[in-house]
């Protein structure tokens, strides 16, 4: 019975000692090869933008309510502009 009870204890602490292991593996491995962490001056200036448009205003007939939606916008050629346009140019 005594050896019993000594395989068992050893059976434990063996398996305890892996888990530990296996934490400490996994705390202690070393990370990946990250990006290296960019920098930027940080400066003030004024931004303006000219905006066109074109189309036709219809009636709607009746009059205008608070929250009635007047207009839409199709902003397709807009979100193609945008994707085309040089990210962090400045002028």
């Amino acid at each position: 019975m005594k050896r019993r009870h000594l395989w068992i204890n050893l059976s434990l602490i063996l398996a305890i000692l892996l888990v530990v292991g296996a934490i400490l593996g996994v705390a202690l491995r070393p990370k990946g090869a990250s990006a290296p962490a960019r920098t930027a001056t940080v400066v003030t200036a004024t931004v303006s933008s000219t905006v066109t448009a074109s189309g036709s205003v219809e009636s709607a007939g009746g009059s205008v309510n608070q929250d009635r939606v007047l207009a839409t916008v199709n902003q397709t050629t807009a979100t193609q502009q945008l994707a085309a346009a040089p990210h962090g140019t400045t002028d």
